[in-house]
């Protein structure tokens, strides 16, 4: 399973990174912020975690549709 967390670079996110590093159920873990955008086009998730601000949730909901 691959796992996409958008906020990585927040407090929950980063938790929440460290946590799914030591569990052997991820294959991936990916991270996006809003100072460190990434392509989705390359990225194959089965898991969206939203850490982000309420601002953020239009786009949020794009990526999980």
């Amino acid at each position: 399973m691959n796992l996409l967390i958008y906020g990585i670079n927040g407090y929950m996110g980063r938790t929440i990174e460290e946590l799914a590093q030591e569990d052997h159920y991820w294959d991936n873990i990916y991270g996006i912020s809003r100072n460190t955008p990434i392509v989705l086009d390359d990225i194959k998730y089965d898991v969206l975690l939203d850490f982000t601000h309420e601002s953020s949730l239009d786009d949020v909901i794009k990526l999980a549709i």
